[in-house]
């Protein structure tokens, strides 16, 4: 009877700590409205070194989301990072079979966005599947584990930032 108690216990401590870790928030989420003619899918892309940034069909791809039809994603595995670490989020038109393959002949229609991930920060992003760098917008979410903000200090302001305009705090 006794171990049955404690098998019981056992299962609920593991079920509550197991509830708790789904609400955090993914690292990297958003929403992105797709248009006709692209894939309802993004991917993210890690540079394996400076010669593969913004370059055609190389780096590495980490994880893709599907988008869903109210244009919410969040990627699933994200390696954890000691540091900031650069990455190439890209979107890809029907008929593109790499996940790599970036366009970026006109910059107003390039499908791909270079972006640096902050250990631990989660950060949001809207775009426009045709436009995918000239519509990009971010902001950072957040930290995800607790903020340490010592006693009588003040967190740090979010900040956003979109392509031609200058970054804008807020608290």
């Amino acid at each position: 009877m006794r171990l049955n108690h404690f098998a019981t216990a056992f299962l609920l401590t593991g079920m509550l700590f197991s509830c708790s870790s789904c609400s955090t928030q993914p690292l990297l989420s958003g929403n992105i409205t797709v248009k006709e003619g692209w894939k309802p899918v993004v991917y993210l892309i890690m540079p394996r070194s400076f010669s593969e940034i913004a370059a055609n069909y190389n780096g590495l791809l980490v994880d893709s989301a599907q988008i869903r039809p109210d244009g919410q994603f969040a990627f699933k595995t994200i390696p954890d990072a000691k540091s900031p670490t650069l990455y190439q989020l890209a979107m890809q038109p029907i008929n593109s079979r790499y996940a790599n393959q970036l366009l970026d002949e006109d910059p107003l229609l390039a499908n791909y966005m270079p972006i640096v991930l902050p250990a631990g920060v989660s950060i949001r992003f809207k775009a426009e599947s045709d436009r995918f760098q000239a519509s990009f917008s971010l902001e950072s979410a957040g930290a995800t584990a607790p903020p340490r903000v010592p006693a009588g200090a003040t967190a740090p302001p979010r900040v956003s930032y979109s392509p031609g305009s200058s970054p804008t705090s807020r608290p």
